[in-house]
């Protein structure tokens, strides 16, 4: 009880209270521990079990390409009439196509209705919130669609090999991940999520075809992630980590595959 006939006194008595709880919390913070959940997960093949042998013929894609564009504008207007929010998730190799998959599926729609989302190395700002955070405020609104270029796997991919979040941090983002996606699709939420795989010869011949035709574009081998901090190749560590999300998708968002065995104009 603090007694406050007395101002001044009393805002005293006040701050020492506050100042002796504070310490105490300091001096006795719980240790978290991590909840353990429990999400029903369905089987993925790994990304070394894929074939990798698909091929199409010029005609029959170019063919296939424009009956895909005319069903999905016709998508895109019946979800802006329905009030639906889309998110489309694109991950995978750097060089693999995901920015000409993007390019394709833009295309076809309403630049009214969609925004193309690169994801890159969080801001200061982004780093003093929690990881989900510039994700969250990316969303789109009702009959809208987002289109992540990378996402927030990259806590369990990339952050996870970098050393940029400790271990405890990317074993407890699979709760994290799966709840997130939880969320939206429960809010009415359509997410689709693409891994673009590709073998590791084209991936390379990517980063050499990339330097050529597109000298400034600063697309590298380091700077994209194809090696690591020393410049060493770490694609069997990434064979690793992306297996991890694959596995650990709750049903209604699992991953779809896209598969990138032909030439870079097609992809």
């Amino acid at each position: 009880m603090i007694d406050i006939s007395h101002k001044v006194s009393a805002q005293l008595q006040a701050a020492e209270w506050l100042y002796q709880q504070i310490c105490a919390a300091l001096e006795s913070r719980p240790e978290t521990c991590m909840p353990e959940y429990h999400w029903p997960l369905e089987p993925s093949p790994l990304l070394a079990q894929v074939s990798l042998d698909k091929t199409m013929e010029d005609k029959r894609y170019r063919k296939e390409l424009k009956a895909c564009k005319k069903r999905l504008a016709e998508l895109h207007n019946e979800l802006y009439r329905k009030k639906v929010p889309v998110v489309l998730v694109y991950e995978g190799w750097d060089a693999a196509g995901k920015g000409g998959n993007i390019k394709r599926l833009a295309s076809a729609l309403d630049p009214r209705g969609y925004e193309v989302i690169p994801i890159a190395s969080p801001t200061p700002d982004e780093l003093s919130r929690h990881y989900l955070w510039r994700f969250w405020t990316r969303l789109p609104k009702t009959g809208h669609i987002a289109i992540f270029d990378r996402s927030w796997y990259g806590r369990v991919m990339v952050e996870r090999l970098e050393g940029f979040c400790s271990e405890d941090d990317w074993k407890r983002a699979y709760d994290e991940l799966n709840e997130f996606e939880r969320e939206l699709t429960d809010a009415g939420t359509v997410v689709l999520k693409f891994w673009v795989h590709m073998t590791n010869r084209l991936s390379w011949s990517g980063f050499r075809t990339g330097s050529r035709t597109r000298p400034n574009s600063g697309r590298s081998p380091r700077r994209t992630g194809a090696t690591g901090k020393n410049g060493t190749p770490i694609r069997k560590p990434w064979m690793k980590c992306s297996k991890r999300p694959a596995h650990k998708t709750h049903p209604g968002i699992s991953w779809n595959r896209r598969i990138s065995g032909m030439p870079a104009s097609k992809r």
